[in-house]
């Protein structure tokens, strides 16, 4: 999660924008904005299967919240005409209202809850969405000068309100049996299609698959069906970092090109540390772009990325910022590769996967039959396209390779339990180190938060058609693993597993 970001709206690709895992993704930058709440809604009834009813709420009355308010209402009506009207005049205009239409009927609509923060030109709020019911923080700036155009809306999974789902204690029985029915509804409307598991100190207490692997040949998904990880695969390169560091083979302070002398940019080389690439602060950013998609058919090992980075310029010094990097992660495999003296692949097998009883993960080579291996879908205003010609033809250290449910448990447990790296930098791995929001913050390959009272360790990765969350409560032994082959597909389940978790009997 995922932050989804749009400058005026839409102008990004979205090819090229990972549907970012929540625990790591970057909230927009609200310089300025005040810090005292905004107005806030009282529940005011309860509706079907027990949702609360949410009454309006008073946007300020500033350029920003008339905008916000004028856009929710045309959202809420799915009026093209009113989304043509609010966008009149703005860059890329046909394409906005075209991606609000989508965005209308995805969510059935929106209730905005809170104000979180406001100033003339900025607006951040807290809204559920209808259908199904999850929580987003929806956040806006428009232009100083009339008639304020909207410059930047922001999305992102959002933990529920207390007030707006009840503070009673749920056994384990009761959170399993109302993430089912969430998940049901989900399945109907078309939201969700893969696998969830929630296992409480080893034991799986739910797991179940649906929707469809092929759309083409009708196979359904499996409780162990191979699911795209996106960038989860940063975990396990990160570990494969931290095993080296107990070996003595790299220390987490030596520049990049004590490992590799001959990457040609001198500034990654003599600037950017190992614990850098590993915060996402080395200043990289990713490698996606036109010479990636040229090239993206004939890059199956680590080396074949690097003359992607080689370029790269460095955002801001080291050290000083937090920046998500795809191209950060590259480099580690390739870092990976030279202390090991392993190619990368063979190196996560052996010592990640086998360890920790991982039979069926790994970065498959696309072009090559798979067992039980899922297609991505991602939808088109003409219906559901797989993403073969976006994704990679196979996953690397950054993401893009595959796993299953089952497997993601035996990750976590190996983890925690302290089989694939010493407890001590295990420890310092899952830490939070840089901040990355406002409730989360992000370790070395892992995002460290806390959900009221509960420590979750784990990372997600998204991109069209592909959409996975692994969740490790790292005090309280539940674990909740999620994947998806279709857009956005994960997070509400994980965001809906957070809220009855943390309402759990002790």
């Amino acid at each position: 999660m995922e932050l989804v970001i749009r400058k005026n709206f839409w102008a990004v690709n979205l090819r090229f924008v990972a549907l970012v895992a929540l625990l790591a993704a970057k909230t927009v930058a609200l310089t300025g904005c005040s810090s005292e709440p905004g107005p806030k809604s009282e529940p005011s009834a309860t509706g079907p299967q027990g949702v609360i009813v949410l009454p309006a709420v008073q946007l300020p009355e500033t350029p920003a919240g008339k905008k916000l308010d004028a856009w929710v209402a045309a959202i809420n009506a799915g009026s093209r005409a009113k989304l043509v009207a609010l966008h009149a005049g703005e860059h890329d205009a046909k394409r906005n209202v075209s991606n609000d239409v989508e965005f209308a009927d995805r969510t059935g609509g929106l209730d905005i809850h809170t104000v979180e923060r406001a100033t003339p030109t900025e607006i951040a709020v807290i809204a559920r969405t209808r259908t199904p019911e999850t929580w987003l923080r929806i956040e806006m700036t428009v232009e100083s000068a009339p008639p304020h155009a909207i410059a930047r809306l922001g999305f992102m999974p959002a933990p529920p309100p207390i007030d707006a789902v009840g503070k009673d204690q749920l056994s384990d029985a009761e959170i399993v049996k109302r993430l089912d029915a969430f998940l049901d509804k989900l399945v109907k409307a078309e939201r969700f299609s893969g696998t969830v598991l929630v296992a409480r100190d080893g034991r799986t207490l739910y797991e179940k698959a649906a929707g469809l692997a092929s759309r083409a040949w009708n196979a359904p998904v499996r409780i162990d069906t191979k699911l795209n990880l996106g960038s989860m695969n940063k975990m396990f390169t990160a570990t494969a970092i931290g095993q080296l560091v107990d070996k003595g083979k790299i220390n987490l302070d030596d520049k990049v090109g004590k490992y590799l002398p001959d990457f040609p940019n001198a500034d990654v080389r003599n600037k950017v540390t190992v614990a850098h690439l590993l915060s996402h602060s080395s200043g990289l950013g990713s490698y996606f772009g036109d010479v990636f998609d040229a090239r993206k058919l004939k890059i199956r090992e680590v080396r074949d990325y690097l003359p992607l980075i080689a370029e790269e310029k460095l955002a801001f010094e080291p050290g000083s910022e937090w920046a998500y990097s795809n191209s950060g992660f590259i480099l580690l495999g390739a870092i990976v590769e030279a202390a090991s003296g392993e190619n990368y692949f063979d190196y996560i097998r052996k010592h990640v996967y086998e360890p920790a009883g991982m039979r069926d993960s790994d970065c498959y080579d696309l072009d090559r039959d798979v067992a039980n291996l899922a297609s991505g879908y991602t939808r088109s205003p003409d219906g559901w396209r797989t993403n073969i010609f976006l994704h990679v033809v196979r996953g690397g250290p950054a993401g893009g390779g595959y796993s299953t449910v089952p497997d993601l448990l035996r990750f976590a447990l190996a983890l925690r339990g302290g089989k694939l790296m010493s407890p001590a930098t295990t420890s310092t791995f899952v830490a939070g180190k840089m901040d990355t929001s406002s409730d989360g913050k992000y370790a070395y390959g892992f995002g460290d938060r806390n959900v009221r009272g509960h420590r979750i360790v784990g990372h997600s990765g998204g991109f069209p058609g592909i959409n996975s969350n692994l969740d490790i409560y790292w005090d309280d032994g539940y674990v909740v693993a999620v994947m998806s082959n279709v857009d956005m597909g994960a997070m509400p389940v994980a965001e809906k597993a957070r809220e009855l978790i943390a309402r759990s009997n002790p």
